[in-house]
C-alpha cells in the first residue's frame, strides 16, 4: 500500500464508531469522500525541490517534438547503455502505430 495508507487507516478507524451509530450509508459516503481525495504527500525538502525543477526543465526542453525527444533518449542511452530496453520499447511503440 502507498504512503497514504497509514493516514487513511487512522481516519477510517475514527469513522467506524460513527457508522455504528448512523448506519452504513453515511460511512459509505464518507469513505467515498476519503478515497476520492488527493493522496497525502509530504512537502519536498529543498534538495528534492531542486531535483524536481531540474527534471521538469529538462523534460520541457527535450519534449518539444519527436526529434528532440529521440535525441534525449539517445543521449541517455550513450551515457547509460544498460537502458537499451528504452530504445527498443520506443521502436516497438512506434511500429505499433504505423
Amino acid at each position: 500500500m502507498g504512503r497514504w495508507w497509514p493516514e487513511w487507516r487512522e481516519e477510517i478507524k475514527r469513522w467506524l464508531p460513527f457508522s455504528q451509530r448512523t448506519g452504513e450509508k453515511e460511512l459509505e459516503e464518507r469513505l467515498v469522500q476519503l478515497l476520492s481525495a488527493p493522496p497525502f504527500l509530504p512537502a519536498l525538502n529543498e534538495e528534492e525541490e531542486v531535483l524536481l525543477n531540474s527534471i521538469r526543465g529538462q523534460t520541457a526542453r527535450y519534449n518539444r517534438n519527436n526529434v528532440t525527444r529521440t535525441q534525449a533518449y539517445l543521449n541517455l542511452y550513450l551515457e547509460h547503455p544498460e537502458y537499451v530496453w528504452m530504445l527498443n520499447k520506443l521502436e516497438l511503440f512506434n511500429n505499433w502505430f504505423n
